[in-house]
């Protein structure tokens, strides 16, 4: 056994330095994709193939009890404890991420109205927080794939009972601490010398990884937000008419304050995950795209769950209501200063994704103020003109930059430039003139011509009249 031989350390360098490592971790993961392949099966779930799950969870349920009276849901639960033991033992992340769809495939063994079920999707929460506060890798650089990260922080982040103050801890505390804190021209030399560097608490949030960090917790903001509607814990829906008229008015009172905090919270960390973009870590444009895209998605949330909620309840609950639009506005204002920073830079991959931001922010003011006369406050809307800004807050011109000006001026005062444009103004003075001699010479021909035919006719009129005069 590595891990007894070191004493009881997991350290990633002391695995990576073993002989023995690639064969146990090849031999780790065919043993977990089997099980999955066998537990996965959704042939288990029919009716029909019921004895043949019951004979699976007995067999891995003897694992731990080997107490023969066991009940079918008992047994789920000790398959369920027998597989969560080999989560200290899992040698890299591959393996990890088996072991957790493994865990999920059992938990759907259970009833999902049971508390079994609950607290199976507790228990794979606490897995996967587990598996991001551990070094999978002696390379800080690359603490673990992004494959691997994506998913454990997803499950993670969806099965927690406390989703919502876990990403807030990640977002206020954890990408907080390790991004930048000066805005100055030296902002890229200090993160390439922060490059590696981990958060103290999560080993796998470096500044490589920061962005998948990034991507997932605005991908889950915006599943927390489509949920604000719903309590969490009556599941009344404080947008339907039924719910409300089923509660009485101090029961309403209490469940609206809930789930406006409750969208305070999500905004929270929106606006947090926002201002993270004064980083230079997080200002690729593959980086950039994914704000932009899921920012829209979440105003979306917000318009068709926390708006309805508003517009039935700002006046019983104005602070918090003018606090969650205030807190609000800051982000908007820093999605109008990625909208400009990508104008400026003139990228295809963050332009394209603009006007639907552009319509969903328009859409959100508008909105906002219907709300505010709906309530009879219209007063307290007004429209300020909003200075252009870059994503670090610095105020930009609208004008075009000064150095294409001066390449303009130097162009215009070119000497060769203006030497041949002399040579050119000389030669069209002298075809002009010529043009005009020839027009001048063309003008006479054409006189003379006309008085000749005016002589003739005279002479053809008078031999008439004589012709006439002799008749």
């Amino acid at each position: 056994n590595i891990v007894e031989e070191n004493d009881g350390l997991q350290d990633p360098t002391v695995f990576a330095r073993h002989p023995d490592t690639p064969v146990m971790n090849e031999c780790f993961d065919k043993l977990l994709e089997i099980f999955l392949a066998v537990l996965s099966w959704p042939g288990l779930s029919e009716r029909s193939n019921k004895p043949i799950l019951n004979d699976v969870t007995k067999e891995l349920a003897t694992r731990v009890n080997t107490n023969a009276k066991l009940t079918h849901d008992e047994h789920v639960v000790e398959a369920f404890n027998y597989i969560k033991k080999f989560r200290e033992a899992v040698p890299n992340s591959n393996s990890m991420v088996l072991l957790v769809k493994l865990l999920c495939a059992v938990r759907d063994f259970a009833v999902p109205s049971c508390a079994a079920h609950k607290t199976f999707s507790q228990e794979i929460s606490n897995v996967c927080c587990q598996a991001l506060k551990r070094g999978w890798t002696s390379d800080e650089r690359k603490p673990i794939a992004p494959l691997h990260l994506t998913y454990l922080l997803d499950v993670y982040l969806t099965l927690s009972p406390t989703a919502v103050d876990d990403a807030t801890e990640l977002v206020s505390v954890e990408l907080a601490n390790l991004a930048p804190k000066k805005d100055s021209n030296d902002d890229a030399d200090d993160a390439a010398s922060d490059e590696g560097k981990g958060a103290s608490s999560f080993p796998t949030l470096t500044s490589a990884s920061m962005p998948v960090f990034c991507r997932v917790l605005l991908s889950k903001s915006v599943d927390h937000m489509s949920a604000c509607s719903v309590h969490p814990e009556t599941g009344i829906n404080v947008n339907s008419k039924r719910d409300v008229e089923a509660l009485q008015a101090d029961e309403m009172f209490e469940i609206v304050a809930t789930q406006i905090d409750y969208a305070y919270k999500c905004v929270a960390n929106f606006e947090g995950l926002l201002q993270l973009m004064r980083s230079p870590l997080l200002q690729g444009n593959a980086t950039l795209a994914n704000f932009i895209r899921l920012s829209r998605s979440f105003l979306d949330a917000f318009l068709r769950h926390s708006m309805p909620i508003l517009d039935g309840h700002f006046l019983a609950h104005k602070d918090k209501a003018v606090k969650l639009i205030k807190l609000l506005q800051k982000g908007t204002r820093q999605l109008q200063h990625l909208c400009t920073h990508s104008k400026v830079e003139k990228n295809v991959l963050l332009t394209s994704r603009v006007p639907a931001l552009k319509r969903c922010l328009e859409t959100l003011v508008f909105r906002m103020k219907a709300m505010l006369k709906m309530n009879q406050v219209e007063q307290a809307f007004w429209i300020g003109n909003l200075k252009s800004k870059d994503l670090t807050g610095r105020e930009i011109s609208s004008q075009p930059p000064p150095e294409e000006n001066e390449e303009e001026d130097q162009d215009q005062y070119d000497p060769e430039m203006l030497a041949n444009g002399d040579e050119e103004e000389g030669q069209s003075e002298e075809e002009q003139g010529s043009e005009a001699e020839g027009s001048e010479d063309g003008d006479r021909n054409s006189r003379d011509n006309e008085e000749e035919e005016d002589g003739d006719q005279q002479e053809e009129d008078g031999s008439e009249e004589l012709a006439e005069s002799d008749e």
